[in-house]
């Protein structure tokens, strides 16, 4: 009499192309050292633009603009990490 240990339901499920084959929550690794630099960098960018004079321009024109720029890349950089490829 042997006794055979079964795989977890959840491996099964993914050896037999089950309904929920593959899927996973989505747990990707964060790295917030990477993101603190990140973070750093877009700063250090923002208060370099900051101080720019040019004439006809407004004071902070570009580092408005290139914080709208920053936030859409941060959005669209989450969104395109969250796709499973």
């Amino acid at each position: 009499m042997s006794t055979a240990i079964s795989p977890p339901p959840s491996q099964t499920a993914r050896a037999h192309g089950g309904a929920r084959a593959g899927r996973t929550a989505l747990a990707l690794p964060f790295d917030p050292v990477l993101a603190l630099a990140v973070v750093g960098i877009c700063a250090c960018s923002l208060a370099n633009l900051h101080t720019v004079r040019e004439p006809g321009v407004p004071l902070d024109f570009y580092a408005k603009r290139q914080a709208i720029y920053f936030v859409l890349g941060a959005l669209m950089a989450i969104g395109v990490s969250r796709l499973d490829y």
